[in-house]
């Protein structure tokens, strides 16, 4: 919660002297310390709105995950969006959206969000072999939908030609039929 992330961020800064927090202030231009107020040592301006944004990726993040957890997958992957939109090097966030767009069969998105994660951290083999993994899924993928389109087209070949055959086949009994019979009609 957002609030809660403020009054917690707060209360460590009255617990651990007046000013212990470093936040850049937009008005000084210059990172500063926070006074236990929540505003800037150096102008007193109110610095807790950022407060509240500084804690918005985490606060999105740990509600993406616990919707995960229950199931709600699309749900996790705004809440990851939106921690992204805030904090767009929250690593933790990208490499979670791209598990989560794997899952999903989404390997183009998968895919786009670990190279993301590898531009963070360029030597987390981690990432790189999730990257690989849903490379191979995606390419596995496409040969299931090329073998499913196969199977589908001879099954309405078959479809259109059982009836066909059986048509003839039965023009050619009938016909035989008549020829042995003598009778012709």
């Amino acid at each position: 919660n957002i609030y809660e992330t403020n009054r917690l961020s707060l209360a460590v800064i009255k617990v651990f002297g007046e000013t212990l927090m470093k936040i850049y202030c937009p008005v000084d231009e210059k990172e500063t310390n926070i006074k236990t107020d929540g505003t800037c040592e150096q102008c007193d301006s109110d610095l807790t709105p950022l407060l509240r944004l500084k804690g918005l990726p985490k606060d999105y993040f740990e509600e993406a995950l616990k919707l995960k957890e229950t199931g709600y997958i699309n749900k996790a992957i705004e809440k990851l969006i939106m921690a992204i939109n805030v904090a767009d090097n929250h690593s933790e966030a990208i490499i979670e959206l791209a598990n989560l767009y794997a899952q999903k069969c989404m390997f183009d998105e998968a895919i786009e969000q670990y190279d993301k994660a590898l531009a963070i951290q360029p030597s987390n083999e981690d990432i790189q072999k999730a990257r690989e993994r849903a490379e191979e899924l995606k390419v596995q993928s496409i040969r299931e939908k090329n073998e499913q389109t196969r199977r589908l087209s001879l099954f309405k070949n078959l479809v259109i030609a059982a009836p066909l055959t059986a048509f003839l086949i039965g023009k050619k009994i009938k016909d035989w039929y008549f020829y042995v019979s003598g009778t012709f009609a």
